[in-house]
Formats: structure tokens, sequence, C-alpha cells
């Protein structure tokens, strides 16, 4: 929150804020820092939730402090409702079971019309014929498609693909498709019929992820192949600057990912400029760059270069072999490579803790007091680190930062750097270890 107050209404896969998470527990001032910060109380999660309908279940004082902020609570039916008034009894029941109520109603039309065929094939046309309206009041629900997707029916999903009508890219009111369902679900036969059915394989929700993402993040081997050799792209980042592979744990679909990445000629003919987009073709696979990308690639604002990536991964000896083949003299040109959020190599290394790596790159004359878009240095990155200290994995981050602070300290880094927000390392960090090495 202290580094960035958009943070607060970012929303994870299922449309979770971290007002949501934050109500699942008693911690009043964590809730209260959130509001205080712009946290959303009407955010809807993907299943129909608001943040007051956790905090009913679990404190009535934070249950108070929302209603504080406007949240609204429909005492009948006990749940929380949208700011534009209380619900009439089938509302409500929409509202808290969105995925079923599409199935339901939009059967109880075709059950209502004689004119509808009795056989399988034609109902299931007609069941599914409005995919692109909203049911009810909740604007958010699933197309009739991504409610197959959500249920992991096969049957009904491809009985709703017989009908010419279907549009396999709507989305929802999170911006969700189709395939990013199917992607969630592990449904690699599901994925193979949209990509045969023209869906697009790079479509982004509100908060930019693909289908890519996801399956990235889940550790879905197959569907990542599948989704690559279909022509994704590996390099589109969410609206936090995160590609699929920085939100990979796995070391093969990193391996794919990171052998699939497609570099752009650095140097462009002007002719090929006057193309918008411009097509270019590498190792015999076709990338479609526009004007404007040509530009800012040949301004060294780029998309994740291999370096990042490994940085990114924590892989020191691919960091080592990096280097080594680039050679000496093309290390100033190599280290100080941007990409669109202007972080450098350096930044990366930083924020993943990894003083190794951070020592490595300093060594190859890195600068510590590289800042990206945001005047954020790899300073600010490692200090603002977050961690519980109550748990091993937290205190193991914790001390990972520490060292990587004191690296950049010892190496000459502006620890009075300030933020576009004028917020110097100091002040973003939460952690005492931290603050001790930036006040000596």
């Amino acid at each position: 929150v202290r580094i960035d107050p958009a943070q607060v209404t970012v929303k994870n896969v299922y449309g979770d804020t971290a007002l949501h998470y934050a109500c699942k527990g008693t911690d009043i001032e964590m809730v209260e820092t959130l509001l205080q910060n712009g946290a959303d109380v009407h955010a809807r999660n993907q299943f129909g939730q608001f943040p007051i309908d956790h905090a009913a279940k679990r404190s009535p004082e934070i249950f108070s402090a929302l209603k504080d902020y406007g949240a609204l609570w429909d005492r009948k039916h006990k749940c929380g409702v949208p700011p534009e008034g209380m619900l009439h009894s089938s509302a409500a029941e929409e509202e808290k079971q969105p995925a079923k109520t599409v199935f339901i109603v939009q059967k109880a039309e075709v059950n209502d019309n004689p004119s509808v065929s009795s056989r399988t094939g034609d109902a299931g046309r007609q069941l599914f014929k409005e995919q692109k309206r909203s049911i009810g009041s909740f604007s958010s629900s699933y197309s009739s498609l991504q409610y197959a997707c959500v249920k992991k029916d096969e049957k009904l999903f491809r009985e709703i693909l017989k009908n010419e009508e279907v549009d396999v890219n709507a989305k929802n009111a999170y911006g969700d498709a189709a395939l990013h369902y199917a992607v969630q679900g592990g449904l690699a036969d599901i994925v193979k019929e949209l990509i045969t059915h023209k869906a697009d394989l790079d479509i982004q929700n509100d908060f930019g992820q693909t289908p890519l993402h996801h399956a990235a993040q889940l550790g879905h081997i197959s569907i990542v192949k599948l989704l690559l050799e279909g022509g994704a792209d590996r390099d589109l980042t969410t609206d936090k600057g995160k590609t699929p592979y920085a939100l990979s744990k796995d070391i093969e679909i990193r391996r794919l990912l990171r052998e699939a990445v497609q570099k752009i000629p650095a140097s462009i003919e002007a002719s090929e400029l006057e193309r918008s987009p411009s097509q270019f073709v590498d190792g015999g696979r076709r990338k479609t760059v526009t004007r404007k990308e040509a530009e800012a690639e040949e301004q060294g604002m780029m998309s994740f270069s291999p370096l990042m990536y490994a940085c990114v991964g924590g892989e020191e000896q691919k960091v080592r072999e990096i280097l080594r083949e680039a050679g000496e003299e093309n290390w100033p040109e190599l280290l100080k490579q941007q990409n669109a959020y202007g972080d450098t190599a350096l930044h990366y290394a930083a924020q993943q803790g990894n003083r190794d790596i951070v020592s490595l790159l300093l060594d190859a004359n890195a600068n510590p007091d590289a800042q990206n878009r945001y005047g954020l240095t790899p300073l600010h990155q490692a200090a603002s680190v977050t961690a519980s200290v109550t748990s091993a994995a937290g205190r193991g981050r914790l001390a990972a930062a520490v060292e990587v602070v004191r690296e950049l300290l010892e190496r000459g880094a502006d620890k009075y750097l300030e933020d576009e927000k004028g917020k110097i390392p100091l002040d973003l960090t939460r952690h005492d270890d931290i603050k001790f090495l930036l006040l000596l």
C-alpha cells in the first residue's frame, strides 16, 4: 500500500481484492488501512461475494467499519448488495450464485417456449443463444460458454459450441473469456477446441492477464505447450508488469517460455517502419510489431530480455552464461536494457532477493541507481520487501532482502534518491533490519 495505493484495488484471477482477504480475518487495523487507501467496499469477486460477506462471518468490528465506508447489507437475505440498492429475492439469489443462475434462467426460457424443439441439439442451441446477455442484476455473469468451462462440463461445452452465433471471445465484467476459464480448470481438450475455433490466445482480462499467464502460474505444462504452439505471445505483461515467466514456479514451464522468446531485430529498416503493424520473421516464426513498438525497441524500451528472465528465475548460472556469451564489451548495453516499465535486470535481481546475482551484475558494472518509469531504483525494490516474520518462508525472504540492501549500499547505491512520489527507500521499508541499514 505504501508503494502504490492503486495496488489495493488489484484483483486476483478469482476477482478477490486485498480487502476480501483482510475481511476473512480479524485485523481491523489492516482493514482500516486498506479503506483509507481507497479499497473498494463494493468490489465483487467472481462468486458474487463482497468483502462484507466475509466480515459478517468473522468480525462485527470489521463489518461495522465496512458499513461506515458505504458497504450495503441486505438483512433479509444476509448478503452484501451493490450500491444500486437492495435486491428482491430472486435477484439476491443470482448475486450469490451467478453461474448456476445463468443456466437455470436460460433453461426456463427454453422450456416455456413451445416452438423450441425437444431435440437436444436444437434445445442446446436455443438454450445458449443469448450468450452475451447479462442475467438479472449480476452484470458479471458467466456467458454460457464460460459457465461450461467453469463447471468443467465438456459435453455441455461442445453442445454450446455447435451454435454458430457463439462468440468464443466474449468477456464477462472482469474481462475473462472462456479460454481463461478453460486454462484455469486445466481443460486441455477444451483449450484445443477453443484454439480450433479461433479463440484469441492473447486476450487479456481487466488485469492484463492472458490465458498463458494463468497456465504458467498454475503449472499446466501441457496447456502452456498448446498455447505456445498456437502462437500465444509469451512477452505480454499484466497491469503489474508480470510476464507468464515471472508468474511461473515450474522449471519446465520456465524453460519452455524462455526458449520460446522471439527477439525482434534491433535495427529496423525505415521501409519496414512504414508498415503498421509491421511484421518480422525470426527463426521461421512470424512476429507482429506495431510501429510504436518498433520505435520503442530502438530506444531500448524492450520487453523482458533473456537476462531479465534469468534474474526473475534466480538462475545464477544462466546469468553467467548470458554475460559470458555477450562479451565484456557488450555488458554496458546489456545491463542498461529496460523493459516497457523501465526496469533493468538489476531491478529484478534485487526484487527477487538474490544477493549473488545482484553482486554478479554489479561486478559487470550495472548501474545501482537506475530508475524505472516510476522512479524506483533496485534499492527501492529490495527495501520494500513484504514478508511475514511469523513464517519460515517469510523470514527467509526478509533475510535475503537485507543481504541485497547491504550489497547495494556497499556498492554505492544512493539511498536518498526519490521515486516519482518523492519517496526514498527508507520510506518504503516496513522492517527494522532494513531500516537500520538505511539509517547508518
